[in-house]
C-alpha cells in the first residue's frame, strides 16, 4: 500500500526530448508505473473547469489509496487527501 501511495505522490521525473507531446509522455510514464502495483487503478480522462484533466482513482476494494487529478501536462490540480478541495471538484 506505501508503494502506491509513493508512486501516486511522486512527482513526473525529467524525461528527455522526444517526439511524443509532453503529456503522453507524463501519462504513459504514470501508466507503467502504475503497472506494477498490487492494487487495481483505473486512469479517466475528462473535462473540470473548461481543461482537459486525468484521474487516476484506486479501484481495488481491498485497498485505501489517494485518488489524483492532474492537468494535460501532468500537473496536479487536487488528491483526495484534501477533502474539502476534492468535494469541490467532484461536485
Amino acid at each position: 500500500m506505501r508503494y502506491l501511495l509513493i508512486v501516486l505522490l511522486a512527482g513526473s521525473l525529467a524525461i528527455s526530448c522526444n517526439k511524443q507531446s509532453k503529456e503522453t509522455t507524463w501519462l504513459e510514464q504514470r501508466k507503467q508505473e502504475l503497472s506494477s502495483c498490487v492494487c487495481l487503478t483505473a486512469i479517466h480522462e475528462g473535462t473540470y473547469q473548461n481543461e482537459k484533466v486525468y484521474e487516476v482513482r484506486v479501484i481495488d476494494a481491498l485497498c485505501n489509496g489517494i485518488n489524483m487529478v492532474y492537468k494535460e501536462d501532468g500537473t496536479e490540480i487536487v488528491h483526495s487527501g484534501e477533502h474539502a478541495a476534492y468535494q469541490a471538484y467532484l461536485k
